[in-house]
């Protein structure tokens, strides 16, 4: 029964320990519960029906133990099984007497047997034999080779999420070969970047969760915020016992606070009603409170944008997903064609073309953009050989929206040069042709020779934007290095903020429409030596890095040329009354304009 159901053996002959309880009461019978019965399941189908799992979890939610828990019940009951298991550093996997460490919770899962159930065992450094029936436990600290050439029935990576990137990534080519079932447990660490979270992302494996608010101790009163002052209880009954209250199930909190002082209740009921839409407890608001907001991210929440240290505002990046990411209204590409002198004409947008690398969001009047609005065209530049993008994004300045995105890996320069004009002059718009800034360091010197060469000359010229008056030089494009990149991502995370207001009409805002830019905006971590990139970047040299980040740079520099390009000034155009004052001031000024065409001597 006990390997067929294993919960039946967590609840009768395992047991726990816990040093946070007061003497006495620390080892305790190892009573599930049912969020923790639903994980026992689904270790036991992995290994039974050899396919790897992935376990995304809160802190303290024993997740570690109910692993060692099954794999201990297989190397007592099954004969001949074999495990390997592993951590980060090999005083987690095994040091004597050390409750944090693999082995010895398998030794003292084996101690609390009863007596007739206790098999022989040995036990060396890294190596636990059951001698009845040929089971055994190996342990190993992760590392590039780890399992290399082994077989087993199963491997655990404790805490996969806190390996370094590149050993991480070594580990999950190198187990493949090794067995499978692979069970991946861990909080978030590193953020999006990390093979943890690609995995978690990727559809190819099994995954679940094991969050804080299915654990009864810490859900009594389950609440969340769909919406800024709004709250919705899943757990009311808690406020009716604990306050003698009678909670609607959704409310706005202005208003309830109101009628819960008028009635006296205790001051200490509570509620945070941020629009996050993540689940909070009287529990997760006092730890909220003394914890710091990556600490939360990490070890609460299972969040990845929080838990790498992002450069940009978590809470930020989540209400831009509830509030302004959609699909895009249009895909294709913006066609053209070259004359006998290599010079663009005939261009127009094609829907559901060619390799549909255009995005566009919004609407399209005879084809084009609204021409009384000003664009911005942006772009990132690679060599175009598929190592990543060369990004244009098009954005509306009176509107301050991302409305257009051209992505492709395999552009070269010139050709990207070519393409960048088309969507230029396609855009048009009151001053006829979009404002383009890219970025002019390394390949950039390549692009800009090309856009020269067609004479497009409607274009972002080096300025210096730490000096107040901003002087210009003769150099096209904007230049990195690492205090302006600073300063750009900087104010791309201001022009963020300002797009999530009510009010977005300050000159520096931006609102994202494209799901993948949202993503690599998350994806923007600190790193250690004080740079910032893509947390997938973090084991790449400091020079590697600065080459990715493709439409999160393409953002940034619209920010900067918004200084350049103004907002187009949407006039009406007055009927006038024949005979009035003004329809004559009209035909004056008509009359002047033809006389001075009919000078030769105006100009």
């Amino acid at each position: 029964m006990c390997k067929e159901k294993p919960q039946i053996a967590f609840k009768t002959i395992l047991w726990t320990f816990d040093p946070r309880k007061p003497p006495g009461y620390r080892n305790i019978p190892f009573i599930t519960r049912p969020a923790q019965d639903e994980a026992i399941d689904a270790i036991k189908d992995a290994i039974d029906n050899s396919h790897d799992l992935l376990i995304d979890k809160s802190r303290d939610e024993g997740a570690t133990c109910l692993i060692t828990g099954v794999f201990f019940l297989y190397w007592l009951l099954v004969p001949e099984s074999m495990f390997l298991v592993g951590s980060r550093k090999e005083e987690f996997v095994d040091k004597s007497g050390d409750h944090k460490c693999l082995f010895y919770k398998f030794q003292y899962l084996a101690e609390k047997l009863p007596s007739s159930l206790r098999p022989m065992t040995e036990k060396t450094h890294l190596h636990y034999a059951n001698l009845y029936n040929g089971s055994v436990i190996d342990g190993e600290a992760t590392n590039p080779s780890m399992g290399a050439g082994d077989r087993r029935l199963s491997v655990l990576i404790d805490e996969f999420g806190r390996v370094d990137h590149s050993i991480a990534q070594s580990i999950r080519e190198t187990l493949s070969d090794t067995t499978d079932c692979v069970i991946y447990n861990s909080t978030h660490f590193f953020g999006r970047g990390h093979p943890f979270w690609k995995l978690r992302a990727s559809g190819k494996i099994k995954v679940h969760l094991l969050p804080w608010w299915k654990n009864p101790v810490k859900n009594a009163g389950l609440y969340k915020s769909p919406d800024l002052n709004v709250i919705e209880l899943a757990d009311a009954d808690y406020y009716k016992n604990a306050y003698s209250v009678n909670l609607p199930s959704r409310f706005k909190l202005s208003e309830i606070e109101v009628v819960l002082l008028s009635e006296g209740v205790s001051p200490d009921i509570s509620f945070v009603a941020d629009g996050s839409n993540k689940w909070r407890s009287p529990f997760y608001d006092a730890e909220e409170k003394r914890r710091d907001p990556r600490d939360v991210a990490q070890n609460l929440d299972m969040n990845p944008m929080g838990a790498g240290d992002m450069f940009f505002d978590p809470q930020g990046c989540q209400r831009i997903r509830a509030e302004h990411i959609r699909k895009p209204d249009f895909t294709g590409e913006i066609r053209y064609k070259l004359n006998d002198k290599d010079r663009i004409r005939d261009i127009k947008f094609g829907e559901n073309v060619g390799r549909n690398r255009f995005f566009w969001w919004g609407q399209l009047e005879a084809g084009r953009p609204k021409q009384d609005h000003n664009y911005i065209v942006a772009c990132d530049i690679s060599l175009g050989t598929g190592a990543s993008n060369s990004v244009a994004g098009v954005f509306d300045v009176n509107t301050h929206e991302q409305v257009g995105m051209f992505v492709c890996p395999n552009t070269p320069p010139e050709s990207f040069a070519d393409q960048v004009i088309a969507i230029c002059l396609w855009c048009g718009g009151a001053t006829k042709k979009a404002y383009l800034i890219w970025d002019g360091t390394g390949v950039g010197g390549s692009f800009d020779r090309r856009v020269w060469w067609h004479g497009y000359n409607f274009v972002y010229t080096r300025t210096d934007e730490r000096i107040l008056y901003r002087p210009k030089s003769k150099t096209r494009g904007y230049h990195f290095s690492r205090e302006s990149k600073l300063d750009l991502l900087t104010e791309l995370r201001i022009a963020l903020n300002e797009g999530l207001k009510k009010d977005s009409s300050h000159h520096k805002a931006i609102i994202l429409h494209d799901e993948n830019t949202v993503r690599e905006v998350e994806d923007y971590i600190f790193y250690e030596n004080g740079d910032i990139g893509l947390s997938g970047s973090v084991d790449e040299p400091s020079g590697a890095r600065a080459a990715h980040g493709d439409r999160v740079i393409a953002c940034g520099l619209y920010v900067v040329a918004l200084s350049e390009q103004p907002k187009a000034a949407l006039k009406e155009k007055i009927k006038l009354s024949e005979g009035s004052f003004g329809y004559r001031i009209y035909q004056r000024k008509i009359e002047a304009e033809k006389s001075r065409g009919s000078s030769p001597w105006i100009i």
